[in-house]
């Protein structure tokens, strides 16, 4: 069964943080991970503003 929205994440240029890794849904490859990571890429493409990338970037920060 496909994933609603796995194409359209590739909207979203590479980075280093995005909602899945400041969430901490990394790594796993099972179809339920999958699920959770591309529903944290959509989130994002829908409430993207410059106060979220700066929220990424301070959380990063506090994580180093």
């Amino acid at each position: 069964m496909p994933i609603p929205g796995y194409l359209v994440r590739n909207k979203i240029k590479p980075g280093l943080r995005g909602l899945a890794q400041v969430n901490c849904n990394r790594g796993d490859d099972n179809l339920k991970a999958m699920r959770k990571r591309v529903e944290f890429d959509m989130d994002y493409l829908k409430h993207w503003s410059l106060a979220l990338d700066l929220w990424f970037i301070w959380r990063t920060a506090m994580v180093v």
